[in-house]
C-alpha cells in the first residue's frame, strides 16, 4: 500500500468530496486477502459476521468493561473479514478498527478485543499515540483501566496495549 493512496487529498480526488472517506476501505480491499466483504450494507448471509446492521444485539460493541454501548456510526465506511475471522472496520476519519477475534465472538469490547488505529503522516498509529484523536490529554480518558466512566473508554487502549507488556494480563484480571 502506498502512502499517497490514503492521503486525504488523493482520496478526495479519487472519490469526490462526498465519498472520499469510503476510499480507505477501497484501498485496503486491494491489498488485503479477505474472506467476506461486508461493504457498507451487509447481506442477510453476512449479518452473522459483520458488525454493522447485525440483528443480534447481544453482540454489540461496548466499552472496555462493558458498561456502555459503543456507537458504530463513526465506523460505517466499509468492513472486511479476514480469513482468520478478524474484522477490519473503516471510517471516514481514516481510522481502522480491528476486532481481533471477529464480531461473531465475544467479548466485543474496545480495548479488550477491539482496537483503533489512525492514519497520521503516512503511518497507521495505535489510537492514543501522539497525533491521534485520543492522544496525550485524552489518552487516560479513553483508556481508563480502573473502570468505565465514559462512553469512549477503550478507544485509545491500542497505545497501552502496544507499549505495556502486561496490558492484556491486567485487563483480563480486571474484567473477571
Amino acid at each position: 500500500m502506498k502512502n499517497d493512496e490514503i492521503d486525504y487529498d488523493n482520496l478526495r480526488a479519487m472519490y469526490g468530496d462526498s465519498y472520499y472517506w469510503y476510499g480507505t476501505y477501497k484501498v485496503f480491499k486491494q491489498y488485503v486477502k479477505y474472506s467476506i466483504d461486508c461493504g457498507m450494507s451487509p447481506t442477510e448471509k453476512t449479518y452473522k459476521y459483520c458488525s454493522r446492521k447485525s440483528t443480534d444485539t447481544s453482540k454489540e460493541y461496548k466499552t472496555l468493561f462493558g458498561n456502555y454501548k459503543l456507537s458504530l456510526d463513526s465506523i460505517s465506511s466499509g468492513e472486511l473479514i479476514l480469513p482468520d475471522g478478524t474484522n477490519l472496520l473503516f471510517n471516514r476519519n481514516v481510522t481502522v478498527a480491528v476486532d481481533l477475534n471477529g464480531f461473531a465472538n465475544a467479548p466485543n469490547r474496545a480495548g479488550y478485543d477491539l482496537f483503533f488505529f489512525r492514519y497520521v503522516d503516512g503511518n497507521f498509529l495505535p489510537e492514543g499515540f501522539d497525533g491521534t484523536l485520543f492522544s496525550t490529554k485524552m489518552r487516560n480518558y479513553a483508556c481508563n483501566t480502573s473502570g468505565d466512566f465514559n462512553a469512549n473508554n477503550g478507544m485509545s487502549c491500542a497505545q497501552k496495549a502496544a507499549t505495556q507488556n502486561d496490558y492484556f494480563k491486567q485487563i483480563v484480571k480486571k474484567s473477571k
